[in-house]
């Protein structure tokens, strides 16, 4: 069954080659050129993937982003030609799944929604909430619960715990977790492994645990 993306870009220029050039590669496309065509489209029609312009007037692709992580999980790439360390963490917080960098190989952007995709689909729970220890993880709702008490995750926390959940017990290096969190470097990687791991430790229990020369690794 074919994947439904939704493209949102004020370049019209741009928002027709890319409809164009995911339709050729088998997906069925639709195209918006502001955040109030892309809401009234999402209100009609449901996709399997977002790709979003940040730079666009009146709402930018920030806003548009984390308005619709609020109502539904649906995986978001960000393009833009901003750059920045702060610029990709700025999309992440805002909800967003991937940052591609224009200008960019269209090649790219297609193996990055492939990519993102197959991830999706491997996330599917049997179970909505995940337990380990006193924590508790909904994966639905991205309530955190631990011994019992909301604990706030930030989207890139929440992004993180998704990924290591889905990838329990198994070594996950820094180049996998910076392709998937937005190209952030190793460094911003392990600044949101700290602040992650700071939250769901539970006493002495160090679930997220740093295996040397190697990566990260959940064990539960």
């Amino acid at each position: 069954m074919q994947k439904k993306i939704l493209v949102v870009d004020d370049d019209e220029r741009i928002l027709q080659l890319l409809t164009e050039f995911l339709n050729k590669n088998d997906y069925l496309t639709s195209g918006a050129l502001n955040a109030q065509e892309a809401k009234k489209i999402l209100e009609q029609e449901s996709f399997d993937l977002l790709i979003i312009d940040v730079m666009m007037p009146e709402v930018t692709g920030f806003e548009l982003t984390s308005s619709i992580k609020k109502l539904q999980n649906v995986p978001i790439i960000l393009l833009t030609a901003l750059n920045k360390v702060e610029d990709r963490i700025q999309g992440l917080e805002s909800g967003a799944d991937d940052y591609v960098s224009k200008p960019f190989d269209p090649k790219e952007l297609l193996l990055r929604t492939k990519n993102l995709l197959d991830l999706y689909s491997k996330q599917k729970p049997d179970s909505e909430i995940f337990v380990f220890g006193q924590n508790s993880y909904n994966l639905i709702t991205k309530e955190f619960l631990k011994s019992g008490q909301p604990l706030p995750l930030t989207s890139t926390e929440q992004k993180l715990l998704d990924l290591f959940i889905s990838n329990k017990n198994q070594v996950l290096s820094r180049d996998d977790l910076s392709q998937v969190m937005g190209s952030l470097s190793p460094r911003s990687i392990d600044v949101q492994i700290t602040r992650l791991r700071s939250k769901i430790q539970d006493g002495e229990s160090k679930y997220l645990q740093t295996v040397r020369h190697l990566g990260y690794v959940l064990h539960v």
